[in-house]
């Protein structure tokens, strides 16, 4: 079981899972990388709205909700894609709002 006081030696950082930073990649592998790392008693997960536009987000919010509380999440605010870089930074805001509100 996952001590909630003490964050995992090693991090998962996920802008691998966007598919936009080091090739593509499926959602079912981006699943079964996030799932085996839970199970392996990682417990801090490094995220960006800007990884996948919020895909990632998606994916880690629909996997570890039952076990919020043993979950430490890092994000990031001001990482935009050129463009249409309004949209972005209004996308941005409600994911880390988003992120705040549900903590």
């Amino acid at each position: 079981m996952l001590n909630i006081r003490k964050v995992s030696k090693i991090g998962f950082g996920t802008w691998g899972l966007s598919g936009d930073a080091y090739g593509s990649i499926s959602k079912k592998k981006s699943e079964s990388l996030i799932d085996y790392a839970y199970k392996k008693k990682i417990n801090f997960y490094d995220t960006a709205p800007s990884y996948g536009f919020g895909k990632v987000e998606t994916i880690l919010s629909k996997l570890l909700k039952n076990n919020r509380s043993k979950i430490f999440l890092s994000t990031k605010a001001g990482l935009y894609k050129k463009k249409n870089l309004l949209l972005n930074k209004l996308i941005c805001l409600i994911l880390v709002l988003n992120l705040l509100k549900n903590n």
